[in-house]
């Protein structure tokens, strides 16, 4: 194989592999929102979560009623983490989040949220707004 077919091939082969990367760190979309239901133990509440950026918004319906940013730790093709920031709107429930971490993982059925209130464990899958 000459010089300039071997540069080319592997100039081809380096574009292919950063555009698989950047594909592999876009675990969480930016631009969507998933909607349902987390619990932790017997307690249930509706919630949201939308990505923007590199940040997520974690909405929590009644009678929670808050809502917590978090920005992005890691991320990779398995998921990523976040960190909670101080609430901005109040809510009790949201204040006991901060600092705490938001675990996403986007699944065939949604996104798969997970995360420890006041030391007992919640998760929850949301499926994408707009789609049953």
């Amino acid at each position: 194989m000459s010089q300039g077919k071997l540069t080319l091939t592997f100039a081809a082969l380096a574009s292919l592999l950063a555009l698989a990367m950047a594909d592999a760190h876009a675990a969480v979309p930016a631009g969507e929102t998933w909607r349902g239901v987390v619990s932790g133990g017997s307690a249930m509440v509706r919630a949201s979560l939308e990505r923007i950026g590199d940040r997520v918004a974690l909405r929590f319906g009644e009678p929670r009623n808050c809502r917590i940013d978090a920005e992005l730790l890691q991320e990779d093709a398995a998921g990523a983490r976040f960190r909670f920031q101080p609430v901005a709107n109040g809510g009790h429930f949201c204040d006991q989040l901060y600092p705490g971490e938001l675990r996403v993982a986007i699944t065939a059925s949604g996104a798969s949220v997970a995360f420890t209130h006041h030391g007992h464990a919640w998760s929850g899958e949301l499926p994408l707004a707009g789609k049953p």
